[in-house]
């Protein structure tokens, strides 16, 4: 089964009487749950915009929950950008960026100087 954004958020923030409920049965009943990145991506967005979370309990929360037994996701990919995004320096869409290149041993290529930074510190890590 593949869940969207909302159904993450509404079970790990428990802020809908209706939904949250619904949401936390449906995660812990599924035999399989399929995380893309994009609806990682959106879940961070959310929390951070919507619910002023940090980006330390962001990842923390995202990354307790992709640990579950019934989760599947891109694994190795998931852990490093949000290992990256507990730094701080980045939003997540850029840390995802790094890990991406980084996994695929390709180059990445930015005007952004402090994403050029992390990935050069990041690339430097694994030479």
């Amino acid at each position: 089964m593949v869940i969207d954004t909302k159904i993450i958020l509404r079970c790990l923030l428990q802020d809908s009487s209706t939904q949250s409920p619904e949401a936390s049965r449906v995660i812990l009943e599924a035999p399989k749950i399929i995380i893309t990145d994009v609806v990682l991506m959106e879940c961070a967005y959310v929390m951070s915009l919507l619910y002023k979370k940090t980006h330390q309990q962001i990842a923390l929360s995202l990354g307790l929950f992709i640990k579950r037994n019934n989760v599947v996701y891109e694994a190795g990919l998931a852990e490093y950008y949000l290992g990256l995004y507990v730094l701080g320096s980045l939003d997540l869409a850029d840390c995802y960026l790094v890990a991406y290149a980084l996994k695929h041993n390709e180059t990445l290529q930015t005007f952004d100087k402090k994403l050029q930074r992390v990935y050069e510190a990041e690339r430097a890590k694994v030479a």
